[in-house]
């Protein structure tokens, strides 16, 4: 039995948490036996992973500071004694110093998308440090060889969905709908399932979708999440007078049966790695559209799975989504190819047995 700890910043309702979550809880518990630690006291998901017998530790990194954080995650993996530490983003500059001071642990250094935190000299130094660097995206090994000189051993392993969870006859509302969503299908409904936060850019897709909501005036646009910048979306559909179009859901757990409803997914992001939402679009057999950043061409093919547009351009944001909604024809056939791409090639069961495959290797090469 191999022990695996995984560090994270924090359990947020996020796409890399989300993925940590759907790992430990698919990992073959007879070879891999699971420990997370939290850093951060934002850890909403924590029941979730006590709910599949994970081991979790919250450090509440806000209360305690840097290094006693960094103490007591060198205390949690002295006493678990793990073969493999796998670290995610800035969690890394705890997690992999612990990892190599307290024992002889294999470190694993998982960055999902461009690193926008500052990388300064001491990420220079985890990443030196780090046995094998793992992304979900070629887009951010690039980004990182232009960050860092000398790169570790590095693999890219894409995230993975549970598709059956969007098979029709599974898809149900776990709450309440918001006031104001229509479901049934008189509105063309386009969606966006993100943190509202201003990497998102949500703005931008707010004013690109009053353009779309002028010329057909039966369209809603969905946003689902939550964050810090919902007051300031609401106002700005208040001032483009389109409140009563754009529908805030708020955080859900029964997204398969939104984007059920949808007729487009859009992401217009600044920054992503590999974003689960635009996976999620396409297992619902949605057209995309979405920025050209980070891992986003690699799941979007231009023409084939949907459109996509320069970050920050909410003109051609606007003309991407009008072209879908006037050729519903088009936008079907990108929808059934995403679906198609997602069964071929990004199932959760092809994104564990990458990794323990990859854990497997990792502990062959240094046993």
């Amino acid at each position: 039995m191999h022990k695996i700890a995984f560090v994270i910043g924090q359990l947020s309702v996020g796409g890399t948490e989300r993925q940590l979550l759907t790992l430990v809880e698919h990992l073959d518990r007879r070879q891999f036996s699971p420990l997370v630690i939290c850093l951060s006291s934002r850890a909403p998901l924590a029941d979730s992973f006590r709910e599949i017998d994970c081991p979790l530790y919250v450090l509440e990194r806000e209360e305690s500071g840097r290094f006693n954080t960094l103490w007591r995650v060198y205390r949690v993996l002295r006493e678990f004694r793990p073969d493999i530490v796998h670290t995610f983003a800035y969690a890394a500059r705890a997690g992999i110093p612990a990892a190599k001071f307290g024992g002889k642990a294999r470190t694993i250094q998982a960055i999902r998308t461009d690193p926008y935190w500052q990388f300064g000299f001491w990420d220079r130094w985890v990443l030196k440090e780090t046995d094998l660097l793992l992304a979900n995206s070629q887009q951010t090994i690039q980004t990182l060889s232009k960050l860092a000189t000398n790169l570790p051993k590095h693999q890219v392993i894409c995230n993975g969905l549970d598709l059956s969870k969007f098979e029709i006859e599974r898809q149900k509302w776990h709450a309440p709908l918001p006031q104001g969503a229509v479901t049934d299908g008189s509105q063309k409904i386009i969606c966006a399932v993100a943190r509202l936060q201003p990497v998102k850019a949500l703005e931008v897709l707010i004013q690109a979708y009053a353009l779309v909501q002028r010329q057909f005036p039966d369209t809603q646009l969905w946003l689902v999440g939550d964050g810090p910048q919902r007051g300031e979306l609401e106002t700005l559909a208040n001032q483009l007078q389109i409140r009563a179009q754009v529908i805030f859901w708020g955080i859900r757990s029964d997204v398969p049966a939104i984007l059920n409803h949808a007729a487009i997914g859009v992401l217009s992001s600044k920054v992503e790695g590999l974003p689960n939402a635009i996976i999620e679009y396409m297992a619902a057999g949605l057209p995309v559209v979405a920025t050209k950043v980070g891992g986003n061409p690699e799941l979007v093919i231009q023409g084939e799975t949907g459109l996509l547009v320069p970050p920050g351009d909410g003109a051609a944001l606007s003309e991407a989504l009008l072209y879908l909604v006037r050729n519903p024809e088009v936008a079907c056939g990108f929808g059934k190819a995403g679906r198609l791409h997602v069964q071929e090639n990004l199932t959760v069961e092809r994104m564990v047995g990458k990794t323990e495959e990859l854990y497997r290797e990792l502990l062959g090469r240094h046993d």
